[in-house]
């Protein structure tokens, strides 16, 4: 209803059995062994092999409308802050009972950045910090069905950004696109969208859509969202 003034807009999207929406749990099983590799290194490379480490997952926003992460088992998520661009290691703030919820590409979209998506890594360094600790997590995915057509036009033009600014223009890339291409970023279609060239999104980490994914089967890469 905010975004249309339709209360019905973002159920439909959403409520089909062939939503792939996913209850996804997620083992940094390898941070250890990495963590245990960085220590046999020398002064010299040790820079380097932090580098390496923190780089192991990239900075990336997700594929679905929101995102719900339970804290995980160790910190190990950051979460970049939209207002001063800043890295913020949200976990450690978080009780055992709280979650973080956050937009992805496919909301931003809909409102025309009125929702940023939020542009967050698994922090291996960070994750290494608590070896031989394996870090856990286990968000939520709420994607669009997979039948789904988003439209950008329908989102009401009243809408301002919470910065006070204007809304981006629906029609910087497609004012209208199929939820199944928004996953993988088939054809680059969430890469074109106007405001993914804000500072705010330097050294996003987009899927490809030729192999984003090696060695998962791919009648489940659609239903991955990552990056």
């Amino acid at each position: 209803a905010h975004l249309t003034g339709d209360a019905a807009f973002l159920p439909r999207l959403v409520s089909h059995d062939s939503a792939p929406s996913v209850l996804r749990v997620l083992h940094y099983d390898q941070v250890p062994e990495l963590h245990a590799q960085l220590q046999t290194l020398n002064r010299g490379e040790r820079a380097q092999g932090k580098a390496r480490l923190r780089a192991a997952f990239p900075a990336h926003t997700d594929g679905s409308l929101l995102t719900l992460g339970p804290r995980g088992t160790c910190a190990g998520l950051m979460v970049r802050d939209y207002a001063s661009g800043k890295w913020v290691d949200v976990e450690a703030a978080m009780a055992e009972d709280e979650a973080c919820l956050f937009c992805g590409d496919p909301l931003a979209f809909l409102s025309r950045h009125h929702f940023p998506s939020c542009m967050h890594q698994p922090d291996a360094l960070l994750m290494a910090q608590h070896a031989p600790t394996q870090r856990l997590s286990m968000p939520f995915f709420l994607y669009p069905d997979v039948e789904a057509t988003l439209d950008a036009s329908r989102t009401r033009p009243s809408l301002r950004a919470a910065d006070g600014k204007p809304l981006y223009d629906a029609g910087a890339g497609a004012a209208v696109v199929r939820a199944a291409d928004l996953p993988l970023n088939v054809g680059g279609v969430r890469s074109k969208w106007a405001w993914k060239r804000e500072e705010y999104y330097a050294g996003l980490v987009m899927a490809d859509d030729a192999n984003p994914f090696p060695g998962v089967q791919e009648q489940y890469v659609p239903r991955a969202g990552y990056g």
